[in-house]
């Protein structure tokens, strides 16, 4: 048989053809190293450097590959590519098929170039967009195994903006990952694992992925990332910088076509410290700190739009801030943007809100360093032990969750707020307590309103605090209800540095306060030895009066006026002390022992409050206030009756000596007061009994009687030793000339019995005492009986109770040396304890630092020198006790002390005796009579005289 040419001819074309193909793959690597890098580069602009392609029988390499931009920055390199195929698989599935494909230290530098733009996705624009003009299905590629490692991915912001404004850098070191059994045609789960360290935190992910349909599912784990180099994430937000702090997380998640779901996650964030991006005057730098901040079991179901989170744990939180002027705390501005970010509308958004839960927040260990102005100063507040729990919390409506907050101020002060809260709407039902809370914080508040200084006291309290909002956000109800306690209230007037308003204990019950409307309603009130001072000054006005300060006007007020109503006051042991400054003498009266109740107290025209007081004056004499009255309203209205017995008389010697012009020497007065106040026209009638007066010296003075008083009193005092007066009182309040008068004497009875002088040598003899019993001497400057002469008052006591006929007549006296010296002291330190707003002790000198410059200056400005200068010119070490001891004695010289002083402190001792009488030894006030004191002489001294007369 023949063949033709060709069939004949065909080992030689078979064997040219191999040695062409052999030719040709022995050839390819350099053919393709010489001719790919200029083709990318003219067609491109893309320069690629490698080594020449290795084509083996079982593997093929690319290795040392760079592939850099037109600027020639790089975009893509990796040291070594190793492919190892399937030869017989490939060709008899028409296939790529691969045992590895093996990537090892690949290196990909992203940089920002626009809003939305990369420089690598740049580069690679004409390859995608050729594949995604292309149409067909996926390439038919497997690879059994696929391995990356020792991989570097940098991101960095090449924008041409200010460096504030970039993107912070990221790096992607030490990247490892692996996946199984990749098929681009296929379908079943591809096992895959991803190691990686985030900006030096570790990153490591596992898990398995589908390709058709897509899907993906595992876990992932972030430990410990650094968030300061972050910062420019958050700066357009706020303005903020997080100089310590990492974050830590991890989760399961899972994702598809049809939507992503994370599970079981949880987010630590450790040791964060949070401070102003930009300094702002003498406001702190830093602003927050915690410990740590974790959530745990947080799950995110993207598809539905649902968030969970189980627990939440803030531990050791400290926040730093400061209130402005309208008391806005200072972080406020900074969690304004700082710059507008433009949002970008996605019209595929469901527009579906997200739902949200969160099972528990737990606060401990908080605390709080608050500045807030108070007359232009900063005062810290420092809450600490700051605790809180709050949960479960969720977006339903209605959906009520448990909230306990506790904390204490300064170390001084417990706060605790325990109830149930509602977001949507807002909704809080809680019990609110504080424990010993100063009511000298208030201080800071009330010094532009008020002249007066709280020194002490204490509040306590527990109200149900209840606030709601409706669906607009609009206030429903605002109420706070419970019990208030105030205890060892002390209030100074600043003019005087004395004490103005105080009181042992002061309890609130069933307290009712209507926040929305500006309503409070009182149960009961229970005073515990209050003290109140009224004083009129020399020009006629009250200390009450001038205890308000200037105010700026505020305008037109808003809303509902507020309503007070009490429904009764109940006072025990108070005290109520009347000083009249207008005199030739100071008048003192103390309304001691004060117990009753005053009910339906209002500010509601028409209502009135029912009063029902009983007291002492001067602690033996009983008085007795009964009525009704409403005094704040802008018309008051008084109906008030008030009855007194016994009152000495000598009391009212200023009173006399102004209207009379004499003296009171000696008697008891009993008086029945009742007075009607209507708007400002007030009416009175006082029905007044005056016993055994006796006037003492002619006192000259423009306002007094011109009337013969001591024939007057011997024509009008009874066969008893009594005289009735009936003053009546009616006038203008508004009217500045109006005053009550003079007081009218009815004088019927007998010539006052005169008085003798009781033998106390006798009234010795009977207690079989040797004791000197006409004198009782008192320490200089003091009120209190020295303890050395109690053992006369005792005696003369038992002497009294054997003659009940007898009456003790007491007069006291001061010793002009020692006396003076003794008040100019006193009157020094009150003038140096008003200028430090506290009390003082000038035997303090040598350990108080501020009274050693309160004294330095006060002697500077008085002898226009210091006293280290008066120590230095008697030879004393200045700083020395001695010094200061001198620099006193001087000061105190100087300091004016006057006969109603004088006269005032041997009144004072002669009370005190008489009290000690009467509380110790139960001898009846009738028989004890405090007479008229003198200022004293060279002989006098500081002592009190006893002279006794028939009763």
């Amino acid at each position: 048989m023949k063949f033709p040419l060709p069939r004949r001819q065909w080992p030689y074309w078979t064997v040219g053809t191999l040695l062409a193909v052999g030719v040709l793959i022995w050839n390819a690597p350099s053919l393709i190293q010489r001719q790919l890098p200029p083709w990318l580069e003219q067609h491109y602009g893309l320069r690629l450097n490698w080594d020449t392609p290795e084509f083996g029988r079982r593997e093929l390499v690319l290795a040392h590959v760079t592939l850099r931009d037109r600027q020639g920055k790089p975009l893509l390199a990796w040291e070594r590519l190793a492919l190892s195929p399937k030869w017989w698989d490939s060709l008899r599935t028409r296939s790529l098929r691969f045992h590895d494909l093996r990537l090892s230290r690949p290196e990909l530098t992203l940089v920002r170039s626009g809003e939305r733009r990369l420089n690598l996705l740049d580069a690679l624009a004409p390859f995608t967009q050729e594949t995604t003009d292309s149409t067909g299905a996926a390439p038919p590629l497997e690879i059994d195994r696929l391995t990356l490692e020792g991989g570097k991915v940098h991101y960095r912001d090449g924008r041409d903006l200010p460096k504030a404004q970039h993107d912070p850098k990221m790096e992607l070191t030490a990247l490892a990952a692996s996946v199984q059994g990749v098929n681009l045609r296929g379908s079943g789960a591809l096992p895959f694992k991803l190691t990686a360290r985030l900006n030096g935190a570790p990153l490591s992910s596992q898990g398995e992925l589908e390709l058709a349909p897509w899907q993906i599912k595992g876990e992932a784990s972030l430990e410990t990332l650094k968030l300061s180099p972050l910062a420019p994430l958050w700066r357009p937000w706020v303005q903020l910088t997080l100089p310590k702090g990492s974050a830590s997380a991890r989760l399961a998640f899972q994702a598809s076509e049809q939507g992503w779901l994370v599970t079981k996650g949880a987010l630590t964030l450790d040791g964060w410290q949070i401070r102003r991006g930009k300094p702002m005057g003498d406001l702190p730098g830093e602003i927050a700190r915690f410990k740590r901040l974790t959530l745990d079991g947080i799950d995110i179901d993207g598809t539905r739009q649902r968030l969970a989170i189980k627990r939440v744990r803030w531990d050791s939180p400290h926040l730093v801030t400061q209130l402005d002027a309208q008391y806005q705390p200072d972080f406020m501005p900074l969690l304004l943007p700082a710059t507008k970010v433009p949002r970008h509308k996605d019209a595929s958004r469901s527009e579906k809100p997200w739902r949200w839960q969160v099972g528990q927040v737990t606060l401990k260990g908080g605390s709080v360093d608050l500045r807030e102005p108070s007359s232009g100063k900063q005062r810290l507040r420092s809450l600490r032990q700051l605790e809180g729990r709050l949960g479960p919390l969720d977006d339903r409506v209605g959906s009520v969750s448990q909230l306990q907050v506790s904390t204490r101020v300064d170390d001084l002060a417990n706060f605790r707020l325990a109830g149930s809260l509602s977001l949507a709407p807002f909704t809080l039902n809680a019990t609110l307590e504080q424990e010993t809370v100063p009511l000298g914080w208030a201080q800071a508040y009330l010094q532009n309103y008020l002249r007066a200084r709280i020194e002490t006291g204490t509040l306590n309290g527990r109200q149900q605090l209840v606030l709601e909002q409706d669906s607009d956000g609009a206030w429903r109800q605002a109420t706070l209800n419970g019990t208030l306690t105030v205890q060892d209230l002390k209030v100074v007037d600043k003019r005087d540095n004395l004490r103005l308003l105080a009181w042992q204990k002061m309890t609130m019950n069933h307290l009712n306060a209507d926040l929305r409307q500006l309503r409070v309603e009182i149960d009961k009130v229970l005073l515990e030895q209050p003290y109140s001072r009224i004083e009129i000054d020399k020009d006629g006005s009250t200390n009450l009066q001038t205890l308000l300060l200037p105010a700026a006007p505020t305008g037109t007020r808003q809303g509902p006026e507020p309503q007070l109503t009490v429904d009764e006051v109940v006072t025990r042991q108070g005290n109520l002390r009347f000083a009249d400054r207008r005199l030739s003498r100071d008048f003192v009266v103390d309304i001691a022992a004060l117990n009753g109740s005053t009910r339906h107290i209002s500010n509601i025209p028409g209502h009135r409050a029912d009063i029902a007081l009983q007291g002492k004056v001067d602690r033996y004499a009983p008085v007795t206030i009964a009525g009704s009255a409403n005094l704040l309203i802008d018309k008051p209205v008084l109906d008030m009756t008030a009855s007194f017995k016994n009152l000495e008389l000598t009391t009212f010697t200023p009173y006399s000596a102004t209207y009379a012009g004499y003296a009171i020497d000696k008697g008891q007065l009993s008086m029945k007061l009742k007075y009607q106040l209507q708007g400002s026209t007030l009416e009175g009638s006082n029905d007044i009994r005056i016993n055994k007066l006796q006037l003492g010296d002619k006192v000259e003075s423009p306002e007094a009687l011109d009337l013969p008083l001591k024939l007057a009193v011997a024509l009008l005092a009874d066969s008893d030793g009594v005289i009735s007066l009936d003053l009546k009182v009616k006038g203008d309040l508004d009217n500045p000339d109006f005053s009550v008068g003079s007081l009218l004497w009815n004088v019927v009875g007998n010539t006052l019995r005169k008085a003798v002088t009781s033998p106390f040598s006798l009234l010795a003899s009977l207690t079989g005492s040797h004791e000197k019993l006409d004198e009782i001497r008192f320490n200089p400057g003091d009120i209190t009986l020295p303890e050395a002469q109690a053992p006369r008052i005792a005696s003369l006591a038992s002497a009294l109770r054997q003659r009940p006929q007898l009456a003790l007549n007491l007069r006291g006296e001061v010793d002009r040396g020692g006396d003076l010296q003794a008040l100019q002291r006193m009157q020094l330190e009150n003038q140096l304890g008003k200028e430090l707003e506290r009390s003082i002790s000038l035997e303090q000198i040598g350990q108080d630092p501020q009274l050693q410059n309160a004294l330095d200056h006060l002697y500077t400005s008085t002898f226009a020198q210091s006293i280290d200068a008066l120590a230095f010119a008697h030879q004393l070490e200045p700083g020395s006790q001695s010094a200061w001891q001198l620099g006193i004695d001087t000061l105190a010289a100087k300091q004016p002390v006057s006969d109603k002083s004088l006269r005032r402190l041997a009144t004072l001792r002669a009370q005190a005796i008489k009290t000690t009488f009467v509380e110790h030894y139960d001898i009846s006030p009738e028989r004890i009579f405090v007479l008229d004191s003198k200022p004293g002489d060279a002989k006098s001294q500081a002592r009190v005289l006893f002279s006794t007369e028939a009763d």
